[in-house]
């Protein structure tokens, strides 16, 4: 963003400010909603919760101190379905509109 406002001018450090800003709220928004209702989910379905926390105590056996590798992470394939599904299901951005309120050049190249 800041070699773009160096190569255009209407391109303006307000402008930059408000693109961090939206990608900060934007990322940690939807995380948080993600997480939120996967939890949700789970509490509403204790036959699922069970599957998730076997899964968990098949790959590590116990879960007091556990430090989980990437392949640890990598099999746990149940839990990645059921955040997708939650995903599926309660979608944390599920539409998004704009509206310009001027004319738009899109010279970016």
């Amino acid at each position: 963003m800041l070699k773009f406002h160096e190569e255009n001018e209407k391109f303006t450090i307000s402008d930059i400010r408000e693109e961090v800003n939206t990608i900060m709220f934007g990322g940690h928004d939807t995380t948080a909603t993600g997480i939120a209702f996967t939890l949700y989910a789970l509490a509403r379905h204790s036959e699922i919760q069970d599957k998730v926390i076997e899964e968990q105590l098949n790959i590590f056996g116990t879960l007091n101190e556990v430090t989980p590798s990437l392949a640890d992470l990598m099999n746990m394939k149940y839990l990645e379905s059921v955040i997708y599904e939650a995903l599926r299901l309660f979608p944390p951005i599920p539409i998004i509109g704009r509206r310009t309120t001027a004319e738009m050049s899109l010279d970016f190249f």
